[in-house]
């Protein structure tokens, strides 16, 4: 078995200054990427499930009818996912996001990657991604939220669990919405790791074939 290395100094400067790294494109059994996953993980804090799934999660693209209500993919199916930040619905997200490819598919369905940070918002889009409220909802524990505040660092966004509430909260959907083309395109390989900072990096899936279902990342969440 080869040894796995946590993130280096490098790559954990480049996660800070950029939002996002990828760590390794090695390909490799699915119990190395396993492995690989939880070492990063574990290095950058605490791995945590969500909505009682497993901790280290396998996604893949999924029809409407067969989705998990409030998730993305019961509003859009396999046809492209917004760009949307994990644990929007938690009172604070997930700090971090590490995705690893078991398959990349025969279809390519690249990730899209919007940094909200190094990309600044206009003054006007300040504005309504401070003033537009939405309703946030995960059950009895729903509440209301902005994109963006003075009070926190993070921006919370994720169309799925967060329904606008009055024309700031519209407006300020439809910033990302304009925003997916000019977001940076990943391309995945088996075996490649990349890490997101989740309080400012937002990410997105191209379409998925409905043909191809062979598409499969390992996801985990970290606090």
């Amino acid at each position: 078995m080869s040894k796995r290395l946590p993130m280096s100094s490098k790559a954990l400067s480049i996660l800070r200054e950029c939002g996002w790294v990828t760590v390794n494109s090695s390909d490799e059994s699915d119990e190395h990427i396993l492995s690989a996953v939880k070492t990063v993980a574990r290095q950058l804090g605490k791995p945590i499930a969500d909505r009682g799934s497993d901790l280290f999660q396998v996604l893949k693209p999924t029809e409407q009818h067969e989705a998990q209500l409030s998730s993305l993919s019961a509003k859009f199916g396999t046809g492209e996912l917004p760009l949307h930040m994990d644990t929007a619905h938690w009172t604070t997200p997930c700090r971090y996001v590490v995705l690893a490819c078991l398959k990349p598919g025969k279809t390519p369905a690249p990730t899209h990657l919007y940094d909200c940070i190094s990309v600044p918002f206009g003054d006007e889009e300040n504005r309504v991604l401070r003033e537009g409220l939405f309703h946030v909802k995960n059950g009895a524990k729903s509440f209301y939220s902005t994109v963006a505040s003075s009070m926190r660092s993070y921006f919370r966004f994720d169309p799925g669990c967060m329904f606008p509430l009055n024309s700031a909260a519209k407006e300020a959907a439809q910033i990302f919405n304009q925003r997916f083309e000019f977001s940076l395109k990943y391309d995945w390989k088996r075996g490649a790791l990349l890490v997101l900072d989740n309080w400012r990096v937002l990410h997105g899936r191209a379409e998925a074939s409905e043909k191809d279902n062979g598409r499969l990342l390992l996801r985990g969440l970290i606090v």
